[in-house]
């Protein structure tokens, strides 16, 4: 067996350096924190892709309904489940289930089987059905409704089961 011959020159011995200490003049410039505009423009963004219907084929958009009346808002709400953003992951929509005829919801263009994103700029893409309901009873006028429907519906028969 022929082996290989490498002639080593010794340099002294290795020393690690350690890392230089963090000071304000070496470390990166952060970005300012985003604003609340920002992160509520985000979260309309994430929830719009949550609302993608599959299960459907159709696209969402989405409609804002204000209410100034002191009446009541003559809406039934209900929990339904819905696709989450991770492969197997659920989320709790807010969907309207039956609206008044006449209601202030109804006057204001609300259609059955629209999907409750917004109230008074809150989401409820988080808070689910519950928390949905407490906002609602806690808001105060004028009310502003941010829903999504399928493009083109004009009732929510497409969401029925």
């Amino acid at each position: 067996p022929r082996a290989l011959m490498v002639p080593l020159t010794y340099a002294g011995r290795f020393e690690r350096h350690p890392p230089p200490k963090a000071s304000a003049e070496n470390l990166p410039e952060l970005p300012p924190p985003p604003s609340a505009d920002h992160v509520a423009k985000s979260v309309a963004a994430d929830i719009r892709q949550f609302l993608t219907m599959t299960e459907t084929g159709h696209d969402m958009e989405e409609y804002e309904a204000v209410i100034t009346s002191s009446n009541k808002l003559g809406i039934q709400l209900e929990p339904r489940e819905g696709k989450g953003a991770l492969e197997g992951e659920t989320c709790e929509l807010v969907v309207v289930k039956a609206l008044q005829p006449g209601g202030s919801c109804q006057r204001a263009g609300v259609t059955v089987g629209s999907h409750l994103l917004f109230i008074n700029g809150q989401t409820t893409h988080y808070c689910g059905y519950q928390g949905a309901m407490d906002l609602l009873k806690g808001a105060s006028r004028p009310l502003t409704l941010r829903f999504a429907r399928p493009v083109g519906a004009l009732s929510g028969d497409l969401f029925e089961r």
